[in-house]
């Protein structure tokens, strides 16, 4: 799924050995980021919401936007890698988030990850 979602649907796929591999590698990575953010501790006083949210409005809306354009898979899933890659980028840095909003973080990019099937 991954593999195919990486390609705008009237682009020319080539698939080959090496495609495949780097496809399965590319997904194991972005679900390793998305799994790190899941183990964030969180705290227990709610905390400010503005960044997390301010990123996952632009990131729905870009994704809203590239598939509305002509399917644009391509374009979604890279908005995706991006987010993906914010949220490891928050766990690395040993932050806590309140529940809340680490509920709502996860659900919302489960929702357009969901488009595609690529999280377990």
């Amino acid at each position: 799924r991954y593999f195919f979602a990486s390609f705008h649907h009237r682009d020319a796929i080539s698939i080959s050995d090496l495609s495949l591999k780097r496809a399965r590698d590319q997904l194991r990575a972005f679900q390793k980021c998305f799994n790190s953010f899941r183990d964030v501790q969180t705290a227990t006083a709610p905390g400010k919401r503005t960044n997390l949210d301010r990123l996952l409005r632009r990131a729905e809306s870009e994704f809203m936007q590239h598939m509305d354009d002509d399917f644009d898979t391509s374009g979604a899933l890279k908005v995706l890698v991006g987010v993906v890659r914010r949220l490891s980028q928050v766990a690395k840095s040993g932050r806590k988030i309140d529940q809340e909003s680490k509920d709502d973080v996860e659900r919302r990019f489960r929702r357009m990850a969901g488009v595609f099937g690529i999280l377990s």
